[in-house]
């Protein structure tokens, strides 16, 4: 269902320059290997101690990690075929910082991970307040530093560029200084303003094209969390051109953006994959359809492993069947997408797989009884819960 990633060709923690892209061309894949047909990511949350629902940000959240709780978790999506998907949730990364990233990149090659993982790259290890150069020079530290670890860095949006009202050309111009101080692979993170307010008019005009166009062997695809399917479709289209890969965020029609052509009519038999791309040294599938990068695959559980198995193996029958009930528990949680994690919290402290429900901006503290007990029914309904019995009596609870 997915395949490793990992960063390919000399790596630096440094922002310099670096040289010439060492990653193979669009197209270029080693010999005898199958790619992947949909690689998919899944959002990985930080589990906490005890202590933590008392604390308040800063050092209180790297201090109060639970560090072996949150590899389990990590060894779960590993488990089921996942890449992984570290520091891409906006709202939990400003709650949590660059450090705990940090320390989540230190300790992958501990874990020893089959399936890789990418890694959302930004500046929020500077003080407050940097300027346009600043904002360069630290965006492509942190990726230097995620591609040192094995990491394929993902270039998050640049809430500066939005609140200056950036010009097509400025937006440009700021992505190619930051893709001439890495060595790629890398893939450009653009989500709506439902994720988050200050990124309304991010990309003026033909910036998103022209940012892709700059560099297809080291700018290998991007991220789209759009509610709008006709962009979403074109932009795939453009990118398919160059072998750039789309990867769908967390988004209603994920499962029909996955399977692919139209996501209002879905084809009845499997989009052929006619060629395969590198993306850190691995064969992904290329065609008209999507790969994932999902905060809502460990809501999604086990039946979401077996629906993309299914369309791996071409069922495509299969697969739609497998999805209906999913596709209506995600237009729900979706509601407020910025409340998955705080949900994956849930329900993982409800079915005994955490000693809490807490998560690093204390988005939980936001659910009450009613949400928690209408998360419990929908799960249910969809079918993604392991012990219903056991979630069901924490869940309906008067706390969590």
């Amino acid at each position: 269902m997915a395949t490793p990633i990992q960063s390919t060709g000399p790596t630096s923690a440094q922002s310099s320059p670096a040289p010439s892209s060492t990653a193979a061309r669009p197209g270029q894949v080693p010999r005898g290997t199958k790619p992947a047909q949909r690689l998919v990511a899944a959002g990985a949350r930080l589990v906490f101690d005890e202590r933590f629902r008392g604390a308040r940000g800063g050092r209180g959240v790297l201090e109060h990690v639970d560090w072996e709780a949150s590899a389990a978790l990590r060894r779960r999506l590993d488990g089921a075929g996942y890449a992984l998907a570290e520091g891409l949730d906006l709202a939990q990364r400003v709650a949590q910082g660059w450090a705990v990233i940090e320390g989540l990149l230190a300790r992958h090659a501990e874990w020893k991970l089959a399936h890789g993982f990418l890694c959302g790259a930004a500046a929020d290890h500077l003080p407050h307040g940097p300027t346009i150069q600043e904002l360069i020079e630290g965006i492509a530290f942190q990726a230097n530093a995620i591609e040192e670890k094995g990491g394929v860095p993902v270039i998050l949006p640049m809430t500066l560029l939005a609140r200056r009202r950036a010009t097509e050309g400025e937006y440009v111009q700021v992505y190619r200084s930051i893709l001439e101080r890495v060595h790629g692979p890398v893939l450009i993170d653009w989500i709506g303003p439902r994720y988050s307010p200050l990124l309304s008019g991010y990309f003026p005009g033909k910036s998103f094209e022209r940012v892709l166009e700059l560099d297809p062997a080291k700018v290998r695809g991007a991220r789209l969390a759009w509610l709008d399917a006709s962009l979403v479709a074109r932009l795939r289209r453009e990118l398919l051109t160059r072998d750039q890969l789309v990867f769908t965020g967390d988004d209603p029609l994920f499962a029909r953006w996955l399977l692919g052509g139209n996501p209002g009519s879905a084809p009845t038999t499997a989009v052929p994959a006619p060629r395969a791309t590198e993306l850190g040294g691995r064969q992904v599938a290329l065609g008209e359809f999507s790969h994932g990068i999902l905060g809502l695959a460990e809501l999604l559980g086990a039946p979401a492993r077996g629906a993309l198995a299914q369309l791996d193996a071409g069922d495509v029958a299969g697969y739609l069947a497998a999805v209906e009930p999913l596709e209506t528990f995600t237009r729900w949680l979706l509601r407020h997408p910025t409340r998955l994690e705080a949900y994956g919290a849930q329900l993982a402290w409800a079915e005994g797989r955490q000693t809490n429900a807490d998560v690093a901006d204390h988005g939980e503290l936001a659910l009450d009884a009613d949400e928690r007990r209408e998360l419990f029914e929908r799960a249910r309904a969809a079918g993604v819960l392991e012990n219903a019995a056991r979630v069901g009596e924490r869940l309906t609870g008067p706390t969590a």
